[in-house]
């Protein structure tokens, strides 16, 4: 849409310019350059829109970086947690098996006495 209207107004100021008929109500020159100032936007806008696609793509990818290493990290702390929380079972599994098979200290401090 926007090189349709472009062409179109620069149509438009290239047939201003090449009016014939005189006295014109306006000013030429200015119309002239209009339209050259016109060309050169579309000559650029290629470029422009190339250089804009390819930074927007590169921003994206960034984007797309950090929520992959975020994810990551997520995920890598999950396991932690998760390793954690095994050995601290192991080791309160352990230590009520041991307590179970200790034999029981009477209040005199003499084992098996009552």
């Amino acid at each position: 849409m926007f090189a349709d209207v472009a062409l179109w107004s620069l149509r438009t100021f290239r047939d201003l310019a090449e009016a014939q008929e005189r006295p014109l109500p306006y000013d030429v020159d200015l119309v002239d350059q209009r339209s050259k100032y016109g060309e050169g936007l579309l000559r650029r806008a290629d470029d422009q829109r190339q250089r804009q696609k390819s930074w927007e793509d590169e921003q994206s990818e960034r984007h797309q970086e950090a929520v992959r290493r975020r994810q990551e990290e997520r995920r890598k702390m999950e396991e932690i947690e998760v390793s954690a929380d095994t050995k601290l079972l192991t080791i309160t599994m352990t230590s009520l098996i041991a307590m179970n098979t200790t034999p029981a200290i009477s209040p005199q401090g003499r084992a098996g006495a009552t």
